[in-house]
């Protein structure tokens, strides 16, 4: 089909994963000259720094254009909400588990002609859960461009000679906090040259939010059997950063660590290949579309039941995730810090396959030529 232009649907002031998403799919989009128009819809309070892109989605916002095609990345449950008629409707969701609830296949099969996914194990899930529609993988991308000239994010207090883990995350059980905290308090009990450094937050920016991650991480010293006086240094993060200085701090550290549960994707894993650092993370999910067993450090698992996250009303009972291996993990940030030479080098190759295969570029022509094939 002929694509006259495409309306975008998607939470584009939003600091969220689907956000940013969003935001480079249509700066690439526009990029590459398609017609656009911009819905946006929220559901923070908190409105991050969007750079020199938020000058390009800006202009876009409800524009006047004529349009056949419509993109509605949110949420399954806005499918029916954002569809219009006579228009080629797609939604374009993430998820994180073996399979989605039976709400998201019946508002997919009801209220969309095409439904976008970012990775196969996506792909995979949706199908065996009873999508009808028809799937396809639309990866997530990079601008190389991005990650050169960045200036370094400072933490006050860490020495610049530090081997540096470090995790970006939403405070959540999908992301197993405590996991990569108690990893990282076993591995490091000898006065090794080295620091943990966790951007996070919880549903909000608060003073009340940050109080209760130090209140869990003092809960978590009180039953671990170790003296406090060995505890590694850890510095949190807790602060909204802009999109310069969230790159700043992917350059600032050495290895990207995190023993998720389930990734739709992995952006922060994205971020820090694209700079070069070594990760260590879960080897399942949606990041085992750019990581493997050579250019990264993966854990082993078992899959166990979803649970802990009652806020959201999408997991359901029936529906698997990962328990990663956190002695596996302990054995490999203690190894990764002994060979930070071999390690450097995964980060090289993980760079590598990054930059030359998920160019923003490449990933917006696949969409496009998705569309029109369809």
């Amino acid at each position: 089909m002929e694509i006259k232009g495409i309306k975008y649907t998607a939470p584009f002031f939003d600091g969220s994963g689907y956000a940013e998403a969003a935001r480079q799919y249509v700066i690439a989009l526009h990029k590459l000259g398609v017609p656009l128009t911009l819905e946006s819809v929220s559901f923070e309070h908190a409105r991050p720094d969007l750079g020199p892109g938020g000058v390009i989605i800006n202009s876009l916002i409800d524009k006047k254009i004529d349009y056949n095609v419509k993109i509605v990345q949110l949420t399954c449950e806005h499918y029916p909400i954002y569809r219009e008629t006579d228009v080629f409707n797609i939604g374009y969701s993430f998820w994180e588990t073996d399979r989605i609830c039976d709400a998201w296949v019946k508002y997919i099969n009801t209220s969309i002609d095409l439904c976008f996914v970012p990775c196969q194990w996506n792909a995979d899930a949706y199908k065996e859960s009873g999508v009808k529609v028809p799937i396809r993988k639309i990866q997530q991308g990079i601008d190389p461009s991005e990650f050169e000239n960045i200036k370094e994010y400072n933490i006050k207090g860490l020495s610049e000679d530090t081997y540096v883990f470090y995790s970006i995350f939403q405070w959540s059980e999908r992301k197993h906090p405590l996991g990569l905290i108690k990893a990282y308090w076993n591995a490091f009990q000898d006065g090794e040259d080295v620091a943990l450094v966790v951007k996070t937050y919880k549903n909000d920016f608060s003073e009340e939010q940050r109080q209760g991650i130090r209140n869990t991480i003092e809960r978590l010293k009180d039953v671990m059997p170790m003296p406090k006086k060995t505890y590694p240094k850890m510095f949190f993060v807790f602060d909204m950063l802009s999109r310069p200085e969230i790159l700043g701090l992917h350059k600032r550290c050495d290895c990207f660590a995190l023993p998720q549960r389930g990734e739709g994707w992995g952006m922060p894993h994205f971020e820090a290949g694209a700079i070069g650092n070594t990760v260590l993370t879960t080897g399942m999910s949606g990041n085992m579309e750019f990581t493997n067993k050579e250019n990264s450090y993966l854990l082993d698992y078992t899959w166990t039941p979803v649970f802990g996250m009652p806020w959201c009303p999408w997991y359901e009972g029936n529906q698997l995730w990962a328990e990663p291996d956190i002695l596996q993990m302990i054995k490999l940030m203690e190894h990764i810090y002994n060979n930070q030479e071999e390690a450097a080098n995964k980060g090289k190759l993980l760079q590598k396959n990054i930059l030359e295969n998920f160019s923003w570029k490449q990933v917006a022509t696949k969409m496009l030529d998705t569309i029109k094939e369809i």
